[in-house]
């Protein structure tokens, strides 16, 4: 499968970034491209394949940045990003992740941190930094001794090197690694781009700033060259002043850019877009589930008629790390998807999400919402309004449906009335099963269980998202309870591979209708009983909140 290059509609020179990133693919070997806003221009970080045999000086110098200046263009080896990675660069965590990624060769390195150390590149950044700032400290006492004693050629030389710390310092932040050299204009020349705040201060574009540099650059090579300049006392102390105000605002910058940095490192271990943001803000699309999702539209269409497939969320499900060592994956999603059938059939949810399961090897799974949209009118307003969030919110895999924002009304107050009935019901059922043990009974007591539970999940659904469910299983229950909570339900009736008390919970009320006998013991039915009690003290917690956060709004009076 050859992935498409998706530059996000977000980027006001969407145009212009896709042209640029095409015309790159088409003549450059490349693992994948990174696309992300700087505060004036737009970043693009290109990592370059193996077998690529173009000179990376080169690249950085070509006619493409020219033509595109308000493009920044950069250009890795995927040995340097792997290093990069490992020791927690910035620039790398900041820009070159997955949320960022518009283009890449099918089972190219994307890299991404293996295991939440958080604590442990913080560390390595605030050490690196502060070995910077240790030396830029040194240097400016060195110039405030050296004016003691009227050594001026030395006190400016101390205030060169002074600032061509801070340079590196910022180079190592906002840029793409340490660069050393002497000269400060080969210095500005890698943070230009990434901290244009200090071009209010000392911007060497401007008269004032060119002659600040060329000042500084000439008293280090009077030392180097152990030649004599004058140096005017007056321009010493001006320059002073400049690059002290220039050493407060790089100070400001690395304040800033390492609380973002922790909770980038955060948000990267561990992406989460299912939720309840989707009631009120549209999903961010990620490269990878996009792909992903295009094949999944394909199954659900070559098994059913649709109108349309919208995805409302996704989650990481099953990350398999390609080698142990290495900072690179190949991930895994839970997708949550909202599919309008064209035609009526027995257990097509179950059968579509067993379809992609089986596709893929268990990698990636759904949870799939499926409607005939012709039965849409009939529909609550409740109802009715949550499908217009996941449409107008989620994104089109595949549609040929006209998307709008009708005006619903939501009924909260009903929500409420309906989780209160379900739960007292669930309750009745709980004090009806504790009553049984007689060992006969045991298939009677796992059903009341069963509907208990069921009741619960479906008053905490309405309660959360104004909908009702069409399918009764727990498995789908618990799916979109883990949708709505991050939590994971079923966790309550499984130990390690053991699946024996969710089996005893799954058992359908039909069983004793049509009286299947199986072995049903009632000592499995009081541990399930417990296992349920917890699980449904939990649900009835997360509701409460959720009521008094409603209260508390005076959306419910």
């Amino acid at each position: 499968m050859k992935y498409e290059i998706k530059i996000p509609q977000a980027f006001s020179n969407h145009d212009e970034l896709a042209e640029a990133v095409n015309h790159l693919v088409s003549f450059l070997h490349i693992d994948a491209v990174y696309v992300s806003p700087l505060e004036h221009k737009t970043l693009v970080s290109i990592i370059m394949s193996d077998n690529n045999a173009q000179d990376d000086d080169a690249l950085h110098d070509s006619k493409l940045a020219d033509d595109h200046p308000n493009i920044v263009f950069k250009y890795f080896s995927g040995h340097w990003v792997e290093h990069a990675y490992k020791k927690g660069f910035p620039y790398f965590i900041m820009h070159c992740n997955a949320e960022n990624l518009v283009y890449c060769q099918p089972e190219a390195k994307v890299f991404h941190p293996v295991k939440l150390r958080t604590k442990y590149y913080s560390y390595r950044l605030r050490k690196r930094t502060g070995e910077m700032i240790y030396a830029i400290d040194a240097y400016l006492r060195l110039y405030s001794d050296y004016m003691q004693n009227e050594s001026l050629l030395e006190a400016a030389y101390a205030l060169h090197q002074g600032l061509r710390f801070i340079y590196m310092m910022i180079a190592e932040l906002h840029g793409e690694g340490l660069k050393g050299g002497q000269d400060l204009f080969g210095q500005y020349r890698w943070i230009m781009d990434f901290a244009p705040s200090l071009d209010e201060i000392i911007n060497p574009n401007a008269d004032e700033g060119k002659s600040l540099l060329e000042f500084l650059n000439s008293t280090r090579n009077a030392i180097m060259s152990k030649t004599e300049l004058e140096v005017n006392i007056d321009t010493l102390k001006e320059a002073n002043k400049k690059v002290r105000q220039f050493y407060g605002e790089a100070r400001s910058l690395y304040n800033k850019l390492y609380v973002d940095y922790k909770a980038k490192l955060k948000t990267l271990h561990q992406p989460e877009t299912a939720g309840l943001s989707i009631l009120e803000q549209k999903l961010p699309e990620d490269y990878f589930a996009g792909q992903v999702l295009h094949q999944i539209n394909g199954i659900i269409t070559d098994y059913i008629k649709t109108r349309a497939v919208f995805c409302f969320g996704y989650k990481l499900f099953n990350t398999e790390i390609k080698k142990t060592k290495s900072n690179y994956f190949n991930p895994g999603y839970h997708f949550y998807v909202l599919v309008y059938s064209l035609e009526p059939k027995d257990n097509h949810a179950a059968m579509i999400e067993a379809k992609v399961r089986d596709a893929f090897g268990k990698k990636h799974k759904v949870t799939v919402l499926l409607h005939r949209k012709q039965s849409m009118a009939k529909k609550r307003d409740n109802d009715r309004w949550f499908f217009n969030k996941l449409t107008v919110n989620g994104f089109q895999v595949g549609s040929n449906l006209n998307i709008t924002d009708l005006p619903f009304e939501r009924d909260l107050e009903y929500s409420v009335n309906y989780w209160r009935n379900r739960a007292l019901l669930a309750e009745s059922h709980f004090n009806t099963a504790k009553s049984i043990t007689n060992p006969h009974d045991a298939l009677l007591k796992n059903t009341l269980l069963h509907q208990a539970i069921v009741n619960s999940c479906l008053g905490f659904i309405e309660l959360f998202l104004s909908y009702r469910p069409n399918r009764m299983n727990i498995g789908h229950l618990f799916a979109l309870l883990q949708f709505i909570t991050g939590k994971d339900f079923l966790l309550y009736f499984r130990q390690e591979d053991d699946n024996a008390l969710y089996l005893l919970l799954s058992a359908n009320p039909d069983m004793i209708r049509y009286k299947v006998v199986n072995q049903y013991a009632i000592e499995d039915s009081n541990e399930l009983e417990l296992r349920c009690k917890d699980c449904f003290l939990e649900i009835k917690q997360l509701a409460f909140a959720k009521l008094d956060a409603l209260y508390k709004s005076h959306l419910i009076l």
